[in-house]
C-alpha cells in the first residue's frame, strides 16, 4: 500500500483541487477518482506522437500564413478587391486585372511575367506545404529499433534521394527504391512497408529489430548480409558496386554512419 505521502503526490500531480485531496485521504473505505477535465495522461510514446504532430502543425500554420499574406501583399500592388484566401480565385481575378490595365503589346508582354510571377510564388508555397505533410507522414512511420548511428532527420534527408512515387490513373500509389517498384507475391509496397525495406538495405535497423521482421525477399533480401565495412577503401568499393561513385554528400553521411556505429572503422585504409 501506498505511503500518505505517496498518495498525496500522486493526487497533486493529477491535478485535484487541495480540499478534494484532504477529502478522499481521511476516508477510510476505498474511494473512486477522475481525472479533471483538459488533464491527459501520456506515455513516452504517446507524448512524442503528440510533440510531432504539435510540431506539423505549426510548420503548416506558419505556410499558410505565408500564403495569406502573399496574396494580401498582391492584393494591395495590383489594386484588386478579393476579400477571399483561395489562391486560385485571387490568380484568376489578378490576370483579369492585369490585361484589362494593358496598354500596348510591349506592357502585356512585362505584365505577363510578371504574373508569372506571382504565380511561381503561391505555387511554391503550395510544394512546401505538401512536402512537409509528406515528411511528416514518413517520420511518423519509420521503423522502431532502428541503428542510431545516423539522425533521423539525415536519414529523411537520404531517403528523399532513394524513393519516389507514382500514381496510376486510378489514384494508386506505386513507391519506388533506386528507381524500381518494391512488390512481390505478397502485393504493392505501401510507405510503412517501403521505409522498412529502405532501412534494411541501408543497414539502419539496429541489433534490437526483430529480424523475422525484415522485408526482403528474392532479389530485394538482405537475410545473410551482415557485412560491414571496416576500412574507407572497403566502403568505396561497396559503394561502387551499386553503381554509385563513392564521392559527394550522400557517400559522405555514409561514411559518417559507419564511423559512428563502429568507432574502430579506419578512415586512413
Amino acid at each position: 500500500m501506498l505511503s500518505k505521502q505517496a498518495q498525496l503526490q500522486l493526487l497533486q500531480l493529477i491535478g485535484l483541487p487541495a480540499d478534494e485531496i484532504e477529502q478522499l485521504l481521511a476516508e477510510e473505505e476505498p474511494q473512486d477518482i477522475s481525472l479533471p477535465d483538459g488533464i491527459r495522461i501520456y506515455d513516452a510514446e504517446g507524448y512524442a506522437a503528440l510533440e510531432a504532430q504539435l510540431k506539423a502543425n505549426g510548420k503548416t500554420g506558419y505556410i499558410n500564413a505565408g500564403k495569406e499574406i502573399a496574396i494580401k501583399n498582391l492584393k494591395e500592388k495590383l489594386g484588386i478587391e478579393y476579400d477571399g484566401k483561395d489562391a486560385d480565385i485571387f490568380l484568376q481575378k489578378a490576370k483579369e486585372k492585369i490585361l484589362a490595365d494593358a496598354g500596348d503589346a510591349e506592357q502585356v508582354a512585362t505584365l505577363r511575367r510578371q504574373l508569372q510571377d506571382y504565380e511561381a510564388q503561391l505555387q511554391t508555397l503550395g510544394t512546401e506545404k505538401q512536402a512537409l505533410a509528406r515528411d511528416t507522414e514518413w517520420l511518423k512511420k519509420f521503423p522502431a529499433g532502428r541503428s542510431t548511428g545516423m539522425s533521423d532527420e539525415d536519414r529523411l534527408l537520404l531517403l528523399k534521394t532513394r524513393i519516389t512515387q507514382q500514381q496510376d490513373e486510378e489514384g494508386n500509389t506505386t513507391y519506388l527504391y533506386k528507381g524500381k517498384p518494391l512488390a512481390d507475391e505478397e502485393g504493392s509496397y505501401d510507405i510503412a512497408r517501403t521505409l522498412e525495406h529502405v532501412f534494411t538495405e541501408e543497414r539502419w535497423l539496429g541489433d534490437s529489430y526483430p529480424m523475422q521482421h525484415r522485408p526482403g525477399r528474392g532479389a530485394h533480401s538482405t537475410h545473410g548480409s551482415g557485412y560491414r565495412p571496416m576500412t574507407l577503401t572497403e566502403a568505396e568499393t561497396q559503394w561502387e558496386r551499386t553503381g554509385r561513385k563513392a564521392e559527394g554528400y550522400e557517400f559522405q553521411a555514409h561514411v559518417v554512419g559507419l564511423k559512428k556505429e563502429n568507432p574502430d572503422f579506419d578512415l586512413n585504409k
